[in-house]
């Protein structure tokens, strides 16, 4: 059945029949900011800032050329630890499905079939993991500089949360804003930890979530402002 919504048709009561099996065209190489005619089969490479397990399927946020798309996988997730693919190198095959208003792309998103579709390139050098925990204190008076540009460890309590937005986190020494579309799985009070980027911002300091999980009682914090790079994570190709 189709349905008129005002602005595009929708299919409904929907009934599938396989006739065959065939293989996939060659997917055309694009980069994050060639995103946005719906309906393209696209290889599409960039390096990961977010992953998102938590909604049953993985959701990942691909950086590259200054802009940024979201990838939803597909499929089973099994037991793999995907904060290991934040920092990596991607090429990842799927159908774009740009979200385009009045002319301009809104949001750059590709649907992925499976995590098979998904092929590091070039491997994480961070292993979130292995990073110390940072007080929120000591990272709200630590002096800027080129630590920013790689994640920091915040462990703590969930004090408030608006869904799809953020929520707000903290420790003996203070507390923060995390930004994040990542539902966290653990109520006010639960202890959770984050890995995310600083972000300045007019009014406040917050941090741009790449993975939250959590957490079991951590080790004292404390703050290393020359946190280097950890091994190279395994790689998980198609």
């Amino acid at each position: 059945m189709t349905l008129w919504n005002g602005s595009e048709v929708d299919f409904t009561n929907l009934s599938l029949r396989a006739t065959g099996l065939a293989v996939l065209p060659r997917a055309r190489v694009a980069t994050v900011s060639e995103l946005g005619v719906s309906g393209q089969w696209l290889e599409v490479r960039g390096t990961v800032r977010v992953a998102d397990p938590s909604q049953g399927r993985l959701i990942l946020n691909l950086e590259g050329n200054g802009r940024s798309c979201v990838a939803m996988i597909m499929g089973r997730l099994g037991a793999n630890d995907f904060k290991e693919l934040i920092g990596a190198g991607l090429s990842i095959r799927g159908i774009d499905v740009s979200e385009v208003v009045n002319g301009q792309v809104g949001t750059a998103q590709l649907m992925v079939s499976g995590i098979g579709e998904v092929a590091i390139s070039t491997p994480s050098t961070l292993r979130l993991s292995q990073m110390p925990v940072t007080s929120i204190d000591a990272l709200l008076s630590r002096e800027l500089g080129p630590w920013t540009n790689l994640p920091v460890h915040v462990n703590g309590l969930i004090v408030s949360y608006k869904p799809g937005q953020s929520f707000v986190v903290k420790d003996a020494t203070g507390q923060i804003r995390v930004q994040a579309n990542q539902a966290p799985r653990a109520q006010p009070d639960e202890r959770i930890n984050v890995w995310g980027w600083l972000a300045l911002q007019t009014n406040e300091t917050a941090l741009k979530a790449a993975y939250v999980d959590v957490a079991s009682p951590p080790a004292p914090a404390r703050d290393d402002s020359s946190t280097t790079n950890a091994p190279a994570p395994r790689g998980r190709g198609r």
